[in-house]
């Protein structure tokens, strides 16, 4: 029986957000002081995290109160969520407070703001590889190298804001192009760059290094149309903004004082007082350990982004969407000006420079234009790729809070990753929930939920994969079956 048509549109959509929720990363800093800062809005409603800041490091302090010293987008997105779940545990009478259910809250939070960002951003590169001309198979590889090749994939199964504010400035760079194709839609989609830009900056600050980049095309491109752009952008940005004024204001005393100028931890304020928050002109080593290092290098963990390079050349001589190309380079350059120079650029527990995140669909737009049009390309694309998306997948199965260490010395896939994958050892964060100690158990995938042990956890998921492709490769086969009987 062949596969519906409306299945096999949406299956590699169905199959990767599967991919995504399959793993549970347990808890940590970073996850807890957005998490706390959702659930102080809607059970407490303030806007400190006062009453649970002992959970976690990543806080900061004014006053005598204690906040999350994150950008709060992610965090009051989650408030729709978390009360949809806290409604529906009331009404089966679950308990809240069991360490079951904080888990399951946890990681349903994660399945929605981060594995949906993470879905609809793969599906945004695939829409924009296919305007520029791909088939069917360099759009897949695209899409594939780009939702589960690159750091995408372990950042999509964790709360963090990277993937989140990744879809929203993919979101700003399609509305500008819209713009240009379409200007009946200028107004429009200035005011939904500004709405878009906005919800983007108040949820990873450093994006709005991205936004700027993406207004200043719109700007350059419709020069008669500055006023409109400027209106409706502004129009646009103006509720997030100010609420973010107010939370700020409430917060800290000012509407232009950043949640990262009151960090709590002596070592983070240190760091945080240097600079702009932390920011600094770019060290040696902050560019190797971003881009070639074995510690977190985006180059070593994700071997097939090296080919981009090339895309870029091949891209230039096409001649073909040359204002795309400016404006790649720019957010490519420019995103790895502001991650190398950051303090903290190695995102401490992290697989690979998780800072650089947002600038990554802009990667697999180069890289198209590598594969295509080339039998010898695509499949040196796809050999690439493939061992990419094998480590972003040890690195999910087993830990995507690598250890810390030397950046010219360490290397986390190698040393723990991948010998911890070898030998059947996988989730191994012991950081739960509301637990101040480390719990053994924080951390799982689904097929370890339900039993079973080591690498054969991970069957269901390759069985996954294997029965919503099944119908092509049987149908692939079907004509060299007839032509041999023949």
């Amino acid at each position: 029986m062949a596969a519906a048509p409306g299945w096999k549109r949406h299956r590699f959509a169905v199959v990767l957000f599967a991919t995504y929720a399959y793993f549970y990363q347990g808890a940590d800093p970073n996850q807890h002081s957005r998490l706390f800062l959702t659930r102080a809005l809607l059970f407490r409603h303030v806007i400190n995290i006062t009453a649970d800041h002992s959970f976690t490091i990543d806080k900061s302090i004014f006053g005598d109160q204690f906040y999350s010293d994150k950008a709060p987008g992610l965090s009051v997105l989650a408030v729709p969520v978390q009360w949809m779940m806290t409604t529906v545990d009331r009404l089966f009478g679950y308990d809240d407070n069991s360490v079951f259910m904080q888990r399951a809250q946890l990681h349903f939070l994660t399945m929605v703001l981060c594995g949906l960002a993470g879905v609809a951003a793969t599906l945004c590169v695939g829409r924009i590889v296919e305007g520029y001309g791909a088939s069917a198979r360099e759009k897949a590889l695209c899409m594939v190298a780009y939702g589960l090749g690159t750091i995408v994939f372990p950042f999509s199964t964790a709360l963090f804001a990277h993937q989140l504010a990744a879809l929203m400035v993919l979101t700003c760079f399609l509305l500008v192009r819209q713009a240009e194709e379409t200007p009946a839609l200028l107004l429009r989609n200035a005011v939904l760059l500004g709405l878009v830009g906005s919800a983007s900056i108040t949820t990873e600050y450093p994006t709005g290094i991205i936004v700027g980049l993406c207004a200043g095309r719109l700007l350059l491109v419709q020069r008669g149309g500055w006023r409109t752009i400027a209106v409706g952008g502004a129009l646009g940005a103006a509720p997030l903004l100010l609420l973010h004024s107010i939370y700020l204001w409430k917060a800290f005393g000012s509407p232009l004082s950043l949640p990262y100028n009151h960090v709590f931890e002596p070592f983070f304020r240190v760091h945080h007082e240097e600079g702009l928050v932390g920011v600094n002109p770019p060290t040696l080593g902050g560019a190797f350990g971003v881009t070639l290092s074995s510690y977190r290098g985006l180059f070593f963990f994700c071997p097939h982004l090296l080919l981009v390079f090339f895309g870029f050349g091949y891209w230039l001589r096409s001649g073909q969407h040359q204002r795309d190309l400016r404006l790649v380079t720019l957010v490519v350059i420019a995103y790895f000006f502001f991650a190398s120079s950051y303090y903290a650029w190695d995102g401490g527990g992290s697989t690979g420079p998780r800072h650089y995140l947002p600038a990554l669909a802009f990667w697999s737009l180069p890289f198209f234009f590598f594969i295509r049009e080339s039998r010898v390309r695509f499949y040196v694309g796809l050999a690439f790729t493939a061992v990419s998306v094998f480590f972003m997948l040890v690195s999910t199965a087993v830990l995507v809070h690598q250890p810390e260490g030397e950046v010219l010395r360490s290397s986390p896939l190698y040393d723990t990753i991948l010998a911890s994958f070898f030998r059947g050892e996988l989730a191994l964060n012991p950081q739960d929930i509301r637990t101040l100690g480390p719990r053994f158990d924080a951390s799982y995938n689904m097929g370890m939920f339900f039993g079973l042990k080591g690498l054969w956890s991970l069957l269901p998921l390759a069985a996954l994969w294997a029965l919503a492709y099944s119908f092509d490769a049987a149908r692939s086969l079907r004509p060299a079956r007839a032509a041999r009987v023949s």
